[in-house]
């Protein structure tokens, strides 16, 4: 979760900790567009971006207390009361889970703070009425479900295999898949759920004569349990977007099975600088930086000799100290290096944020800057 504040106004970044290069990614995209947008002359001009990251580690007791401490602006949360001072939090970027973004967004939408997602597609956001000020910078899963039937349309498949993963993801689509395979004369051979033990799966999959099988599985799947799923027959795999995740893991078996599978992506968009802001971007720079400090030990195996925080050895080994100079070495064609999809909806969820409120600095009536921007700290409500 992030927080944004100006001059200051705060962002509220929420986002799963879990320690990946593509969460690393999604957190350096929202520090990169925060500073970008500071530099720029054309939007919010003489007016500072801070921001707060707070990791929900997938935990919705974790996310809501990360949420109403940061609107408080205090250790110890204070309900419908504000600490910030002479600063003021605008808004909130996250979460990449649908189950930790539901918790946080019926909180805010009391408060009517904006919050707006990168990650999470459940269909329930759409309504208007239960979250009000919510908006998300990724389709909308049910798009995803549709594309799907409008690929077995396309190729006259009306004889398919579903598997899910065992979770309300899994089962909308079950209910959608079916039911519009079925308005068009089609029907499911079987479905199944992807579990950590998949050998009767494996088994029904090698006994079947059906050439298409759907795969759509949430983004909370463990993957891990899809890695059963090799020594297959060949198969016409269709897949959801999850599919680029799996990539990182290198499964050599996984990706033979799965090879030359259709699968729905999010569109991707660039974001121009972002690679060298990536790669040169030293810890040193962000001193009091907690969660870069432990990312970097995690995915580096580098503690910092100035960083209480950080352990200097792990069990069965240890770690390397690092000055904060040392440079990436890691290999993001896995990911897209210039293209982005997840990360690039970060990216825009900052923008859609840091243009609202400089629509409402435009707005305000005072002449000069200094009176717009008192006016936009102490007038503005969150709800406008």
């Amino acid at each position: 979760m992030a927080i944004v504040h100006y001059n200051k106004i705060f962002f509220l970044l929420i986002t799963p900790y879990r320690p990946t290069l593509i969460n690393y990614r999604h957190y350096m995209a929202f520090v990169f567009a925060i500073e970008e947008i500071n530099r720029s002359s054309w939007i919010l001009p003489n007016i500072t971006l801070g921001y707060q990251i707070f990791d929900s580690c997938s935990s919705n007791h974790k996310c809501l207390s990360d949420a109403l401490g940061a609107i408080s602006g205090k250790q110890q949360n204070v309900p419908n009361f504000s600490c910030w001072g002479n600063s003021k939090m605008v808004g909130i970027v996250g979460d990449l889970s649908s189950f930790t973004t539901y918790a946080i967004a019926q909180l805010v939408g009391v408060l009517s703070y904006p919050q707006i997602s990168y990650g999470a597609m459940n269909p329930v956001f759409s309504d208007k009425f239960q979250f009000p000020s919510f908006y998300r910078t990724i389709p909308n899963e049910e798009a995803e479900m549709d594309g799907i039937v409008q690929i077995l349309k396309h190729f006259g498949w009306k004889w398919v295999g579903l598997i899910i993963s065992d979770d309300d993801v899994g089962y909308r689509a079950r209910e959608r898949i079916s039911t519009e395979l079925s308005s068009r004369g089609g029907c499911l051979a079987f479905s199944a759920f992807i579990e950590g033990n998949n050998d009767e799966l494996v088994e029904k999959i090698g006994k079947t004569t059906v050439n298409v099988i759907v795969l759509f599985i949430s983004q909370d799947t463990k993957y891990m349990h899809l890695f059963s799923l090799h020594s297959l027959p060949p198969k016409i795999w269709i897949t959801s977007y999850f599919i680029h995740s799996i990539l990182i893991f290198n499964q050599h078996n996984l990706e033979f099975t799965l090879n030359g599978s259709l699968s729905l992506l999010i569109q991707e968009g660039e974001i121009p600088g972002f690679e060298h802001f990536f790669y040169t971007y030293s810890p040193n720079d962000y001193p009091n930086n907690t969660i870069l400090a432990s990312m970097w030990q995690s995915l580096f195996h580098y503690y910092f000799i100035d960083s209480p925080s950080c352990r200097s050895e792990i069990p069965g080994g240890n770690l390397n100290k690092c000055t904060g100079n040392k440079s990436l070495d890691v290999d993001l064609l896995v990911y897209g290096k210039r293209n982005y999809r997840v990360t690039y909806r970060v990216y825009t969820a900052v923008y859609a944020l840091a243009r609202a409120l400089h629509n409402l600095y435009s707005a305000q009536p005072p002449a000069t800057h200094w009176g717009k921007l008192e006016s936009l700290k102490h007038k503005v409500k969150p709800w406008q």
